[in-house]
C-alpha cells in the first residue's frame, strides 16, 4: 500500500484490512470500537518470531492480514518512508519500522492472532499455519468453531 491508496480513505479515520483467510469471532467479548478508541495506529498479529523487536512506541505491530490502521498516520508514515517494492518484505513488516502508536503484546494479541494465542480474541489471520502450537489450535477451534469453515475455504 501507498500513501496514495490512504489519501483515497482521507475521509475516514481508520481502516480495517480484512483478507479472505481472516475471520472476526463472534463469541469475543471485544468489539471492533473498543480497539478504535485505545488510540493506537496499527494493529496487526503480532509475530512470533518477531516479538523482541524494539520499536519506539515501546508497543508491538505485526501481521496486515487482518489489521486496524489509522489512516492519516498511514498517510504521513508513507509519504515520508515508502514502501520500496523491489523488496522481499511484507507491506506489514515495513509499516511495523514506522513512526506510530503500538499497542502493547496484550493488546496486539486481543485484536488478531496468527502465531501468538489469545484466549477471546477479536479476530485471527490463518491461524491453521505452522506457527501456531497444536494445543492452541485446539483451543481456538473449541473456542470459536467456524474457524474449520474457513480453514476449508483457503486450504
Amino acid at each position: 500500500c501507498s500513501a496514495d491508496f490512504y489519501r483515497r480513505l482521507d475521509d475516514y479515520e481508520f481502516m480495517l484490512k480484512f483478507e479472505t483467510d481472516s475471520m472476526v469471532n463472534l463469541h469475543s467479548p471485544y468489539d471492533i470500537l473498543y480497539f478504535l478508541r485505545l488510540g493506537y495506529d496499527y494493529y496487526g498479529a503480532p509475530w512470533e518470531w518477531h516479538q523482541d523487536l524494539a520499536h519506539p512506541s515501546g508497543g508491538v505491530g505485526g501481521n496486515g492480514g487482518l489489521s486496524l490502521r489509522r489512516v492519516r498516520v498511514m498517510i504521513d508514515q508513507l509519504t515520508q518512508h515508502p514502501i520500496d517494492p523491489t523488496l522481499p518484505e511484507g507491506e506489514d513488516l515495513h509499516i511495523c519500522t514506522l513512526d506510530l502508536k503500538l499497542p502493547p503484546l496484550e493488546g496486539a494479541k486481543s485484536v488478531s492472532f496468527e502465531s501468538l494465542p489469545h484466549p477471546s480474541p477479536w479476530g485471527c489471520h490463518k491461524p491453521w499455519l505452522r506457527y501456531l502450537k497444536l494445543e492452541d489450535w485446539e483451543n481456538f477451534r473449541t473456542y470459536s468453531p467456524a474457524v474449520d469453515t474457513l480453514k476449508d475455504l483457503n486450504c
